[in-house]
């Protein structure tokens, strides 16, 4: 259910940056990377004099490379995350070529570009309705 809404909120923020003007760079575009993964997570509060809420983990980790080998104005996902999203039936991929992510080591894994939003066919929003 998280990773519907995550992958939900990173078009509305692509659609908002692709709207947004800076005043003092009017001919400049503000660009966004998002990247996403989904896993496990450990949380908590940081700190005594600047307390702060932390998600932190291997998923974190993963979710940031994902992010930082991406492309502007482009939603990067892991297989894991794909995996999830395409659960729902309301997401449109392609997939990355090339090698894929490093993430530590030798490891490296296939990932996607979530390309849009499709609408769900009558049967899949039954189940969405029901996961609610």
């Amino acid at each position: 259910m998280h990773a519907k809404e995550i992958a939900m909120l990173a078009f509305e923020m692509l659609d908002t940056v692709a709207k947004y003007k800076i005043k003092h760079l009017p001919k400049t575009k503000l660009r966004l990377r998002i990247g996403l993964h989904s896993g496990p997570v450990s949380a908590g509060v940081v700190g005594l004099k600047m307390p702060k809420y932390l998600v932190f983990g291997e998923t974190v980790s993963t979710a940031q490379k994902m992010e930082a080998s991406g492309e502007p104005m482009r939603i990067h996902v892991s297989k894991t995350c794909k995996e999830v999203l395409d659960s729902f039936g309301m997401f449109q991929f392609s997939e990355r070529s090339g090698e894929g992510v490093d993430v530590g080591g030798k490891v490296s894994i296939k990932t996607y570009w979530l390309e849009a939003l499709v609408e769900a066919k009558p049967q899949q929003q039954q189940q969405l309705l029901r996961r609610k």
